[in-house]
């Protein structure tokens, strides 16, 4: 009989690796900027500047408050060939809170707060995969349950200051916490009778501080703008839980064994660095495009779990039409985890998406309102199967719908 951790350990491999130090830009905080790519650091002016570019809160005098939620969110992530050269498909839904936040403009300075979610995970699914083999001790079927709430949470406050004209600098300190309750239950039935129980509980509290530091030039025609984030941890914890009952079909069945596990688990922020330029020429058009080096931070406690310097991308455009806005952009979220090897096991998936993003807005006297859809799809590699080399194709495809409003005093 093969060995349980071979068939069924796929519970560390499949969770941690969720976690969106991977794939920084899973959600794109405020519906101007989501629906614009993330393409928002040389022309933000609403509340959400204080994640993009803080100066840019100098950008409307008249101060801001805004509100968007995600109306709809689903995700699915589908490894080939996973098991008995038969798929396994995580699927994921829900109502994720999106961005709440307001400035006031003072004439040389601005001052802000925003609350925002990053990532949001709800699964509530079953696998069943039978007929796997009819050889003796070989794997019959596998059956596995899986329930996740996770979800990824920042909170801001900063300032804009106005030097001149034409430059504006600006700062933000943060907060973060990413909360994540993993429980699994597996069962592994084998040819001859022997079978393996799994139940297996996940949780990991990790938070920290940060900040984001900015400047912008306006010229005539044109917006030149540059930030930086950085962010340090305060706690990385991990609790696992793991109860197993074996059965090799001669005798009764095992005592359950119950095996716990504390540790740290890594919340790795790499260092972000944004240089963008916007075209603000025409009256009704604005073009946005930007560059961002995400770089590479080493993991303290997983050898082989670093993640890599990667450089993404945004495009965006609004067009306005009197009260009607239309916004629309695409956006890269290449994966900072290495490119997987041939030769190595429990190596971290490496999926790289290419985002598009489409909304529309009504203005009215004081208050904006938007509808507004982003979808990623993405591919890559993975290994779920713990201590096997065997990689997976990975296949996947997230899409939000926002619905916002803006209030403008």
């Amino acid at each position: 009989m093969r060995t349980i951790v071979y068939y069924i350990a796929a519970l560390i491999s499949t969770t941690v690796a969720h976690a969106s130090q991977h794939n920084q830009r899973m959600n794109l905080p405020g519906s101007h900027a989501a629906e614009m790519g993330g393409a928002y650091t040389a022309v933000c002016n609403d509340a959400s500047a204080i994640y993009y570019n803080p100066a840019g809160l100098v950008n409307n005098k008249k101060g801001d408050i805004g509100v968007s939620t995600y109306a709809y969110q689903t995700s699915e992530t589908s490894y080939e060939e996973a098991i008995n050269e038969q798929a396994f498909t995580e699927e994921s839904d829900g109502m994720p809170a999106g961005f709440v936040g307001a400035y006031r403009d003072f004439g040389f300075a601005s001052i802000g707060y925003a609350v925002m979610s990053l990532e949001s995970k709800q699964i509530n699914q079953k696998h069943e995969f039978e007929d796997l083999s009819e050889e003796d001790a070989e794997l019959a079927s596998y059956n596995r349950t899986q329930q996740e709430n996770s979800s990824y949470t920042l909170a801001a406050a900063g300032a804009g200051l106005q030097l001149s004209k034409s430059i504006s600098i600006g700062a933000s300190g943060f907060y973060y916490i990413r909360d994540m309750k993993i429980s699994t239950h597996q069962l592994a039935r084998f040819n001859g009778g022997a079978f393996t129980v799994m139940d297996s509980k996940y949780e990991t509290t990790n938070y920290g501080l940060g900040a984001i530091v900015g400047t912008m030039l306006r010229l005539d025609n044109w917006n030149i703008a540059f930030s930086t984030k950085q962010a340090s941890p305060l706690n990385n914890r991990t609790v696992v839980t793991i109860d197993t009952v074996m059965y090799d079909g001669s005798a009764d069945p095992d005592d359950k064994t119950t095996e716990n596990i504390s540790h740290m688990d890594d919340e790795l922020n790499p260092p972000q660095y944004v240089v963008a330029a916007a075209y603000t020429g025409m009256s009704n058009l604005v073009v946005d495009a930007e560059v961002l080096y995400h770089q590479g931070v080493q993991s303290q406690y997983y050898t082989g779990w670093d993640l890599e310097d990667v450089v993404n991308f945004s495009v965006g455009a609004e067009l306005r039409m009197k009260s009607i806005e239309i916004r629309a952009g695409t956006f890269s979220n290449y994966s900072l985890a290495p490119e997987i090897a041939s030769d190595k096991r429990n190596q971290l998936p490496h999926v790289d998406y290419l985002g598009y993003s489409i909304g529309v807005g009504l203005n009215t006297n004081r208050t904006s309102y938007s509808l507004s859809v982003i979808t990623q799809e993405g591919e890559g590699d993975a290994q779920i199967v713990s201590g096997s080399t065997d990689i997976q194709n990975v296949i996947a495809k997230q899409t939000l719908g926002m619905m916002s409003i803006n209030l403008q005093h």
